[in-house]
């Protein structure tokens, strides 16, 4: 089997998003009967450099092929804003080209190559190829866009956008708009059940397969941390729909403890999480630590007491219903006992008073008393973090690679 993933980013970068997909095409690679190319929109540093970044070894059948190099890649940008319109058509057009190389290499032999890609609007592009090629497309989903749409008007749309009638039909013409780009494609990937059931019911008649994300757990079997020397972590971006000002605010009710916060790589997001911690008189408990690298964060959270993920419910659909958090995966192998909103995005991969401990969301005071509860009982964050790990061992990036081969198998690729 051949398979391209198309992604719509660089390599490498910060996010988890790019852990997740070198972890699942590292795994396909590695099972031997798939050979895969990853086309990144570029690659900012040597190969083996990023597969060094995901602790990952290069694999002969797993090639890396940027779409543009480098060095054209700066070129489409300056200063954040994109050139003009002739200099971005060409970088479209080297593009092309290279996936039309990349195609006519994996469909060699008559073989009928399989594409996946997260962008809705890459069959638009290069539909002509994928024909030619016989190519078997799926879309990877893992949120519904139409809401992001709707909330961008909501946030930054003009008075009259934001009028009911004007929002509803904003609404139903980005949602049909999804579902047409969505039915051109011969497969769909869903990260949870929620988001396959909200298409469904929105009418999309495509066969979905629910693969949710997963874990590396040759990283979680490293030796552990002498002591659990941090008392409550968080890890991950500081995006208002993350949760993190809630967690904030959450220490002013936790009176003598201590709050690490890993991740967050945009300027605004760190200062406005700071803001936060100012102004609940909290600054001086909480350590904001930045980025770090990813062998890093596994350390950080075999000493932790208490991983927190406080997603948020209301004004965040994303949260509520689609995300499925490669951090609640590493959480759960590393041992590190997990205080979570009780939401349903949550729900598919946590159980209350099992493997976490669930809590209103969107409440300071609720996810103060939740996580107090494991700091102060821990024999109940054992036995939570101990059953969190055993419910994990099977939510492995090579089981996801194999519910991948099964799903085009079962499309007759």
């Amino acid at each position: 089997m051949n398979i391209v993933f198309v992604s719509g980013s660089a390599v490498p970068n910060s996010r988890a998003h790019a852990l997740q997909i070198l972890n699942t095409y590292h795994a396909l690679a590695r099972r031997g009967d798939v050979s895969v190319w990853l086309l990144p929109t570029t690659v900012r540093a040597s190969e083996d450099e990023v597969w060094a970044k995901g602790e990952l070894a290069p694999l002969p059948n797993l090639r890396l092929v940027p779409l543009v190099p480098w060095w054209w890649y700066q070129r489409l940008r300056l200063r954040g804003e994109l050139l003009g319109k002739s200099t971005k058509r060409i970088g479209r057009w080297w593009a092309r080209r290279t996936l039309a190389r990349v195609l006519a290499e994996a469909s060699r032999g008559g073989e009928r190559p399989v594409v996946v890609t997260r962008k809705q609007q890459v069959p638009a592009y290069a539909g002509d190829l994928f024909a030619k090629h016989r190519a078997l497309v799926l879309c990877e989903a893992h949120k519904v866009d139409y809401h992001d749409q709707v909330s961008k008007v909501l946030e930054r749309g003009t008075p009259a956008e934001k009028r009911l009638h004007a929002l509803v039909a904003r609404a139903r013409s980005e949602r049909a708009a999804e579902l047409a780009r969505l039915a051109s494609f011969d497969g769909v990937i869903c990260t949870t059940h929620t988001l396959r059931d909200r298409l469904a019911e929105a009418g999309l008649a495509k066969p979905m397969a629910v693969i949710p994300n997963g874990v590396n757990l040759d990283l979680a079997r490293k030796e552990a941390a002498a002591e659990r020397d941090i008392e409550i972590l968080y890890v991950g971006q500081l995006y208002p729909w993350k949760g993190v000002d809630r967690l904030i605010e959450a220490m002013r009710h936790l009176p003598g403890r201590r709050l690490t916060v890993v991740g967050g790589n945009m300027e605004e997001d760190l200062g406005r999480a700071q803001e936060v911690a100012r102004r609940e008189g909290v600054a001086d408990r909480i350590d904001f630590l930045g980025h770090q690298p990813h062998p890093k964060v596994w350390e950080y959270l075999r000493r932790a007491r208490v991983g927190v993920v406080p997603l948020p419910r209301r004004h965040f659909p994303e949260a509520r219903f689609f995300t499925n958090p490669i951090k609640v995966f590493e959480m759960a192998a590393a041992e590190t006992p997990i205080v979570a909103s009780d939401l349903p995005s949550i729900r598919e991969a946590l159980r209350h008073g099992e493997t976490a401990w669930l809590v209103r969301p969107d409440s300071a005071e609720a996810l103060a008393e939740g996580i107090g509860r494991l700091l102060g009982d821990p024999a109940l964050a054992g036995r939570l973090a101990s059953n969190a790990r055993a419910g994990v061992a099977n939510a492995t990036y090579a089981t996801r690679a194999q519910r991948i081969v099964d799903f085009v198998k079962q499309l007759g690729a």
